[in-house]
């Protein structure tokens, strides 16, 4: 097996860290992400239930209670047909109406509210009591309609008050009109002499063209049922919690198992490379790592018989000189002479062929070479003959 091709047999606990280390906004992103999907499939039970019950209540327009100015007894109007009559007639005529609109049935129920009574009681003029007891105010109407959404509710109830209404103006007029019939009836007698009919009567026909039945919106009450939920239990954000933190694992897993870059010293050991580690230069302990790197560089030469040596990058166009002037003047003071050059790509002909035995040293620069740049470079110089004494490992920050 030949250098720099041997494969990482498994993965380390420290390669782990060091993409942690880089990586670390994965698990919170992750843990927000599944605990808001995990918010967001509930929201969606209360936002879509499986059925909606619509509740509204209209009040009726007390349309004649103006005769009592003129003397009309507004319970002397009896509509006709009487309210449970005209509630008989929509509840078997609406429904055909709201399946024609709607293309669907969908079932209204419709009752009536019992209207206020007060009792009034006055003297008699034997001492005696009366008691009288009235109707005050008007019914209300209670529509009530259950179906799968909302707006199919609000428009079938609002047929059947649309048939209330015509029902009802129906009604009164029918009754001012029988009431209307019987006082002509008395007034047309020559045998019974009432001053006061004639205004009742006017009263009674100006106001019956401007009867219209007319119901108002008083109340209005929504229920969700099947599939509603009142809040996000905490076990739901509990296990959202826990889904992304495992989902963010394997995600850091796979980045490690993927990963190319090499982020430490490890790295190129794992390689099982048969070239020496000649040091690394930190930022913070440049100073030792470069006396320590330039004293494994001045050794390699001597070693290897050369006074000449040309530095290598990997993953970058040129080495920083920050990283290459410290070094070249404590060789220079050893009699070894240090100099950069660009990478192999970037190598001329001449440059590659010129001077095969020329010492090299390839620097890989942290978290910005690849393997597969660090083993191209290798590849290159070592077709081309030329001497490799090892690798150094720079801060790309240098």
């Amino acid at each position: 097996m030949g250098p720099l091709t041997k494969e990482i047999p498994q993965i380390n606990l420290r390669e782990v860290r060091d993409i942690l280390r880089l990586r670390w906004w994965i698990i919170p992103l992750c843990m927000i992400v599944a605990a808001g999907l995990m918010f967001s499939q509930e929201s969606d039970l209360q936002t879509t239930p499986l059925s909606t019950t619509v509740y509204k209540t209209f009040g009726a327009k007390d349309e004649i209670a103006s005769l009592a100015v003129f003397g009309v007894d507004p319970n002397s109007v009896k509509e006709f047909p009487t309210f449970q009559n005209q509630l008989s007639a929509v509840r078997l005529t609406a429904p055909k109406k709201v399946e024609e609109i709607l293309g669907n049935t969908i079932g209204v129920a419709v009752s009536r509210t019992d209207p206020q009574v007060s009792m009034v009681n006055s003297a008699m003029g034997d001492g005696g009591q009366r008691f009288t007891v009235m109707s005050v105010g008007t019914p209300n109407y209670v529509f009530s309609c259950t179906a799968k959404h909302r707006q199919e509710c609000d428009k079938a109830i609002d047929v059947f008050v649309s048939e209330i209404v015509t029902a009802r103006k129906d009604g009164i007029l029918e009754g001012l009109k029988n009431l209307s019939s019987s006082i002509k009836a008395v007034v047309g007698s020559d045998n019974v002499v009432v001053p006061d009919l004639g205004l009742k009567l006017a009263a009674i026909e100006a106001i019956s063209p401007i009867v219209s039945g007319q119901l108002s919106l008083v109340d209005e009450e929504i229920a969700y049922s099947g599939g509603t939920v009142s809040t996000v239990k905490i076990s739901t954000y509990v296990f959202g919690l826990a889904s992304g933190l495992i989902i963010a694992i394997i995600i850091i897993l796979q980045l490690t198992f993927t990963d190319d870059r090499i982020r430490s010293r490890r790295k190129i050991e794992a390689l099982g490379a048969e070239l020496s580690f000649l040091g690394e230069m930190r930022q913070d302990s440049l100073e030792a790592d470069i006396n320590q790197t330039a004293a494994a560089l001045v050794t390699q030469a001597r070693r290897s018989g050369t006074t000449k040596i040309v530095l290598v990058p990997v993953g970058k166009k040129l080495v920083p000189q920050n990283t290459v002037g410290p070094i070249t003047d404590l060789a220079h003071s050893r009699s070894i002479q240090i100099t950069s050059s660009a990478d192999v790509d970037s190598l001329t002909l001449g440059g590659l062929v010129d001077n095969p035995s020329t010492a090299v040293v390839l620097v890989v620069f942290k978290h910005e070479s690849s393997v597969d740049q660090l083993r191209h470079t290798y590849e290159v110089l070592n077709r081309t003959g030329h001497q490799i004494l090892g690798i150094t490992l720079s801060d790309s920050n240098l």
